[in-house]
């Protein structure tokens, strides 16, 4: 997810201000996709790490890892 500015002075049409961020996460939806077996069944795990399954489901991780941002 990013963002970015830009402010132009009126006389000159230079550019006086650019701001730009940048947010980096992993999120969990995006590592998972549908059961083929249908709905009610659990998602299949698209990533070889399954001790990211279980800070998932036993240790109350959030949906998305923040990995990092940058600010300019």
């Amino acid at each position: 997810m990013g963002s970015q500015s830009t402010a132009v002075d009126q006389s000159s049409g230079l550019s006086t201000q650019y701001t730009a961020a940048q947010d980096n996460t992993l999120s969990w939806n995006a590592l998972t996709s549908p059961n083929p077996m249908g709905e009610n069944a659990e998602p299949v795990h698209l990533h070889p790490f399954p001790s990211l399954k279980v800070l998932y489901k036993n240790l109350g991780a959030t949906l998305s890892i923040d990995l990092g941002g940058t600010r300019s």
